[in-house]
């Protein structure tokens, strides 16, 4: 009688390849998983410096205007994150120089990102 099975070593070497090819796609999921995050924490905080950029681009204030109204900070919450959005002004520039930098409530001292601009009158 002629019977085939698997032996137990035939098994384990079996098990062996399966863990050693599963194990590091599953750990390249993980990464991948966490740079999509980072990518869409770059990407909002990048939207979000752009739209600050673009009110104080819109609002067609004067330099001096500008200047009066100085450097603020916001506090908004997107994407369950708390983010600060601040816009600075540099009076002794000429022209204006803005700056928009966006930070994570989390990470005050490091900004997402930073977005420059100058300013100058058209009269």
């Amino acid at each position: 009688m002629n019977k085939r099975a698997f032996t137990f070593i035939e098994i384990l070497i079996v098990l062996t390849i399966i863990g050693l090819t599963i194990f590091p796609l599953m750990r390249m999921f993980s990464v991948s998983l966490e740079q999509v995050q980072a990518t869409q924490e770059s990407i909002t905080a990048l939207n979000l410096a752009r739209l600050e950029m673009e009110k104080i681009k819109n609002l067609n204030f004067t330099v001096e205007q500008l200047k009066l109204q100085g450097s603020k900070r916001v506090e908004l919450k997107l994407n369950k994150i708390n983010w600060f959005v601040d816009r600075l002004i540099y009076k002794d520039t000429e022209p204006l120089e803005v700056q928009v930098k966006v930070f994570r409530k989390e990470e005050l001292n490091k900004p997402k990102i930073t977005l420059t601009t100058l300013i100058e009158d058209l009269e």
